[in-house]
């Protein structure tokens, strides 16, 4: 879809220490499914020899959300305990919950595990987070669990009891 145009003719040279401005515009058409579409609009480094050997690619990233009837489904696709033997639970117990976006946009993750006792009554409500022994394992972004693109699976946790 060439929906992304940059305003550069051709290439863009840049001295060293130089900065410029490069503007970016975006055209829906009119006639666009509604829904998330996503891209990155990204510059490669080069040198008058040819690339620049372990050189960044810097990019911008673009969320477009076309307003209508969208699909907004998700589902559990794992939800397991990590690293725990035998018959029964040490803590502190891991659960890995993976969520996949079945609909058309995208959304943040959010929720807690609720853990119960032989007698049905609820001793924990642990949040879900993009965290697996205290580290992140996401970039953070707008939401601290990351955002899940349609199609995608993101892996949470969900951590009960302390954190070694």
């Amino acid at each position: 879809k060439k929906w992304i145009k940059d305003g550069i003719d051709g290439s863009l040279t840049l001295a060293p220490q130089e900065e410029k401005d490069v503007p970016i515009t975006v055209a829906v058409p009119a006639q666009a499914v509604a829904g998330g579409y996503y891209a990155v609009v990204s510059w490669e480094a080069k040198s008058e020899k040819g690339a620049i050997g372990l050189s960044p690619s810097p990019g911008v990233n673009i969320a477009i959300s076309v307003p209508g009837e969208v699909s907004r489904k998700a589902s559990l696709v794992q939800f397991s305990v990590e690293g725990q033997k035998g018959f029964g639970l040490a803590l502190p117990v891991v659960f890995l919950v993976k969520v996949k976006n079945d609909g058309g946009v995208h959304f943040y993750p959010e929720g807690s595990v609720e853990i119960r006792n032989i007698f049905g009554s609820v001793v924990a409500r642990v949040p879900i987070q993009a965290l697996k022994n205290g580290q992140s394992v996401t970039t953070i972004q707008k939401h601290p669990n990351g955002s899940v693109l349609p199609g995608a699976t993101r892996e949470l946790y969900a951590t009960w009891g302390n954190v070694l």
